[in-house]
């Protein structure tokens, strides 16, 4: 369990973490799943159990992985909207390694982007 536990967090911090909500890779869709490799092959469980493992990986509903990230993002969002509220800002830059995530850039854009307001992302320069 803890080798498959490690494997799982390496990869969902290696790939789904960094994909998640990019829409040329994951589907936000809360009716998809991510799928996270938790070994290097096998199946493990049956048809009918809850927690399945097949060829190494499990699959998980986007919605689960969108109520994680949405923990950390509705804070992120709500602090910003309170520092930004009766500001003129042009651009909002988003840096570091959550900056980088193709779920927040899209949540910051649809809550702060604008004609009058772009939000970047500091590895687009």
């Amino acid at each position: 369990v803890d080798d498959f536990a490690k494997a799982g967090i390496d990869d969902f911090e290696n790939l789904a973490k960094r994909n998640f909500g990019n829409r040329d890779e994951l589907p936000t869709s809360t009716t998809g799943t991510v799928s996270i490799q938790v070994a290097n092959t096998g199946s493990y469980g049956t048809s009918t159990s809850q927690t399945k493992i097949h060829r190494g990986c499990i699959k998980v509903p986007n919605s689960v992985i969108q109520d994680c990230f949405d923990a950390s993002v509705k804070p992120i969002l709500s602090n910003v909207g309170e520092q930004l509220r009766n500001q003129a800002v042009q651009h909002i830059l988003l840096v570091g390694g959550f900056g980088d995530s193709p779920y927040l850039h899209t949540q910051f854009e649809s809550h702060f982007g604008s004609d009058s307001c772009e939000v970047l992302l500091a590895n687009d320069f």
